[in-house]
């Protein structure tokens, strides 16, 4: 299964220092750790295939539904945890409707999926969240409750392959746990940019960036570490 193609991609930068030099590669079902040095350019890379960024040159397509859980994210702490689920308004509608209130913006807003909830709580009862409650502030969880909510608003547009960007950056000790263990248990697509040797060790091939270019090696980090 092919997600993402990237041929013959090249990013210059505006004043002509080349970023991301002739780079291809193929995305599927395997998890990917893309590593490299501070600097070398993972996260311009990870935005052009993500094609939130346009290539110099070469092209990128996508095949497949794609999640991004970007290298900088800031939750309002005031905010629910349905509104970091992103179903906030649709619970709303739906209990509007509930109520006897049927105009067409209410139904519009939910769009036949009158069991959001429920797909919610499934997702989140697989992070041990089962009891949590939709209105509960962030500020109340802790930083690994906070962090398996915010998988799960990945995991609810259903996507067959997520993009992480440094997500343990500014983590606590429990929030990388519930990291680690979901990309663990993660059997489908994945790219991963990522200095955490930990997070690198669940993957199934590591993408090494390295003055623009890019070498694919099998296996973990560790693997590759120890064969260097």
């Amino acid at each position: 299964m092919q997600c993402i193609t990237a041929q013959g991609v090249c990013w210059i930068t505006p004043t002509g220092q080349t970023i991301i030099d002739n780079v291809s590669i193929s995305l599927g079902g395997e998890r990917t750790g893309l590593v490299g040095k501070n600097g070398s350019g993972k996260t311009t890379l990870v935005r052009l295939l993500l094609c939130d960024l346009n290539p110099t040159s070469g092209s990128i397509q996508h095949f497949c539904k794609i999640a991004y859980l970007p290298q900088s994210f800031e939750l309002n702490p005031d905010a629910s945890v349905a509104q970091v689920l992103g179903i906030d308004k649709q619970l709303a509608a739906i209990a509007e409707i509930e109520s006897g209130e049927f105009s067409e913006k209410l139904f519009d807003i939910v769009q036949n999926d009158w069991d959001i909830g429920s797909k919610a709580r499934v997702e989140l009862s697989g992070f041990g969240l089962s009891e949590i409650g939709f209105d509960r502030a962030m500020r109340d969880l802790s930083g690994g409750e906070a962090t398996k909510v915010l998988l799960t608003s990945l995991l609810l547009s259903e996507p067959e392959f997520i993009v992480l960007d440094e997500p343990t950056n500014n983590l606590d000790m429990d929030s990388r746990n519930a990291l680690y263990e979901f990309i663990r248990g993660w059997t489908r697509g994945a790219l991963i940019a990522s200095h955490d040797r930990t997070l690198l060790s669940s993957v199934d091939q590591i993408a090494e960036l390295l003055e623009g270019r890019l070498t694919l090696f099998c296996g973990s980090f560790a693997k590759l570490q120890a064969a260097a």
